[in-house]
C-alpha cells in the first residue's frame, strides 16, 4: 500500500480544523467575481497598534479561504515580529517562495499568498507591490492589504476601495481613526467603511461607541460605516501570537476565536450586499 505523503509543520492539524467544520456551499454567497470584476482590495488598518492589525488579517484571511475565496496578502507594515508572516508560521507550506514570499496550503482550500514588501514601499493598486506580485490569475481573489500604518503611506498609495479600520474607543484613538476616515476618503471613492473595535468592555457600551462615532461621520462626509463588532484579546489570543497560529486554528472555543469569525461574517455578508470595489480600475 502506497505510503501517504506527510503534510507537515502543522498543517496536519490545520487541514483536520477545517475539513471538519467545512461550510455547505451556497451558490450565491460563495460564488466567486466574475474576471471582469477581479480581486477584491481591501486595506486592514489599525492606528494604534501593528500587532493587532496583522492579527485580524491573518484569521481572516484564514476564514476566507474556508469560505473558499483564494487570497493574497501583501504585507507593507514595518519589519518585524508584526508582520502576517510571523503570525503564521506553524502553518507555513515547507516548500517556501523566498525571503518575500510565503504560502498556506490546506487540503481541499484554495492557497494563501503572504507577500511581504520592502520598507518605504507603497501599493501600487491592483498589482500589488513591485517584485512580489503573485502570477495567479486575480478573478476571484481577496487582496488583503496590511497597511503601513501612516498617513503617508494612504497618500502615496493608489487608492484602496475598501477599507477595515481597526481602533481603540478613547477619545484620542477615536480622533485618530477619524482623521485616517478623512485621508482615506481623499485617496480612495469607497461609499462604505468598515469599523473594528478591538477594547469595548461590552456589546451595549461597543454599540453606543459605535452609534457616536459612525454618526459623526456620517454627518460630516455622508459616509455610511458598517460595524464588524469587537475584536476580542484573551489568553487564547496571546497564545496564538506566541505559537505564530492564528486564534481560529487554536483548540478550544474561545471569546477572541468566536469574535473572529463574527468579524468575518459580517464583513463577507456587507460587501455581498453592496456588491464592493475591486481593484481594477482604482
Amino acid at each position: 500500500m502506497k505510503e501517504r505523503p506527510k503534510l507537515g509543520r502543522g498543517l496536519e492539524d490545520v487541514s483536520q480544523h477545517y475539513l471538519s467544520r467545512m461550510p455547505q456551499r451556497d451558490s450565491q454567497r460563495n460564488a466567486a467575481p466574475s474576471p471582469a470584476t477581479g480581486m477584491r482590495a481591501v486595506g486592514v488598518c489599525h492606528p494604534g497598534s501593528v500587532l493587532m492589525q496583522s492579527c485580524l488579517i491573518a484569521n481572516l484571511a484564514l476564514e476566507l479561504a474556508k469560505r473558499h475565496h483564494p487570497v493574497v496578502v501583501q504585507d507593507f507594515s514595518p519589519p518585524g515580529d508584526a508582520r502576517v508572516r510571523s503570525l503564521m508560521g506553524s502553518i507555513l507550506a515547507e516548500d517556501d517562495r523566498g525571503p518575500d514570499q510565503a504560502v498556506v496550503r490546506l487540503y481541499g482550500l484554495p492557497e494563501i499568498v503572504i507577500a511581504e514588501a520592502a520598507a518605504g514601499e507603497v501599493w501600487c493598486g491592483g498589482e500589488g507591490p513591485r517584485k512580489t506580485t503573485p502570477g495567479e490569475d486575480a478573478s476571484g481573489q481577496y487582496h488583503l492589504v496590511n497597511v503601513a500604518g501612516s498617513l503617508n503611506f494612504i497618500l502615496e498609495s493608489a487608492a484602496i476601495p475598501d477599507y477595515i479600520l481597526l481602533t481603540k474607543t478613547g477619545e484620542k484613538p477615536l480622533i485618530q481613526a477619524y482623521a485616517y476616515i478623512k485621508v482615506m476618503l481623499e485617496r480612495s471613492s469607497a461609499s462604505k467603511l468598515h469599523l473594528v473595535l478591538d477594547d469595548a468592555p461590552t456589546k451595549d457600551d461597543a454599540d453606543l461607541i459605535f452609534s457616536r462615532f459612525s454618526g459623526f461621520v456620517r454627518h460630516r462626509h455622508g459616509l455610511s460605516v458598517n460595524f464588524l463588532g469587537s475584536f476580542v484579546s484573551d489568553e487564547s489570543l496571546e497564545r496564538s501570537i506566541t505559537e505564530k497560529r492564528p486564534i481560529v486554528l487554536v483548540p478550544g472555543r474561545s471569546e477572541a476565536g468566536v469574535s473572529i469569525a463574527n468579524i468575518c461574517s459580517r464583513f463577507l455578508e456587507a460587501v455581498d450586499h453592496t456588491g464592493g470595489h475591486t481593484a481594477e480600475g482604482v
